[in-house]
């Protein structure tokens, strides 16, 4: 995975790391990778300077490479004042980081979720955001949210019902569990779940097959795919129509850079 060019938020909680095509955003706040206001802020300020590269195919997000958490949700302590927030992030002043998941779906490129280890609560919500979701084969997840009061935030429900159905949506957010691996693959809520020693590798392997494809055939899929859950099905084939008939021009089938935007 790419490596250079490394930008870090909200102290270095976060950071957004390699050049286009490939770039990662990642959570780097030890020991657990918890969501606070102050990391919740530095993901979509993150997420918003990676919206600027227009040549990037893939976003990778995940949790920091040292631990086994991808992001177990919110930092108990400070939500329930056991501890003190000394960051300044009022979120309630400034909600504008929570629509981090809609940010994430108007990107110009897959996003692709690798969840090496405990995703629950917000870092649940933030993986099912994403196009694709890789774990690790000793990753859980959890929606958590009534086991401590709230109702939920993220998106996660909104992901839930589009991504997998209303009815696994009830059951994942109704019943707060902790979800197997497996069982995730089993109901969708992820795409592949690979050993947890060679995880960056498989994971790796997975985004280049992103790459080598022609750029504008992924985006415009991207696209396809948003549209279909928008659209009437005759308005849905008007559009995907038009960008084949544009895609499989003979010129443009011979041009396997073809960046051009057929939207």
């Amino acid at each position: 995975m790419a490596s250079s060019g490394t930008t870090e938020y909200s102290d270095g909680s976060v950071r957004l790391t390699g050049d286009a095509p490939l770039v990662q955003l990642s959570i780097e706040n030890p020991p657990v990778n918890a969501m606070t206001p102050f990391v919740l802020r530095g993901l979509w300020e993150a997420a918003h300077k990676a919206s600027e590269y227009r040549q990037m195919r893939v976003l990778v997000i995940r949790g920091g490479r040292e631990g086994r958490f991808f992001c177990p949700g919110a930092d108990l302590d400070r939500l329930q004042g056991r501890v003190p927030d000394n960051s300044g992030v009022n979120l309630a002043a400034d909600p504008r980081p929570f629509e981090l998941p809609a940010l994430l779906a108007e990107l110009n490129a897959v996003t692709v979720a690798g969840v090496n280890g405990s995703a629950a609560g917000a870092g649940f919500g933030l993986a099912m955001a994403c196009d694709l979701r890789f774990a690790t084969s000793s990753a859980r997840f959890n929606s958590a949210f009534l086991d401590v009061g709230v109702a939920g935030d993220l998106g996660l429900a909104w992901s839930l019902t589009n991504k997998v159905g209303p009815a696994i949506a009830a059951d994942v957010m109704y019943r707060p569990r902790k979800i197997t691996a497996q069982e995730a693959l089993e109901t969708g809520l992820v795409n592949e779940v690979y050993d947890d020693a060679s995880f960056d590798e498989s994971l790796g392997a997975a985004v280049e097959r992103l790459i080598a494809v022609k750029p504008a055939a992924v985006r415009g899929l991207r696209d396809n795919l948003t549209k279909a859950g928008q659209l009437s099905l005759r308005a849905y084939l008007r559009h995907e129509t038009g960008r084949h008939l544009v895609m499989t021009r003979p010129d443009v089938l011979a041009d396997p850079d073809f960046e051009g935007d057929v939207r």
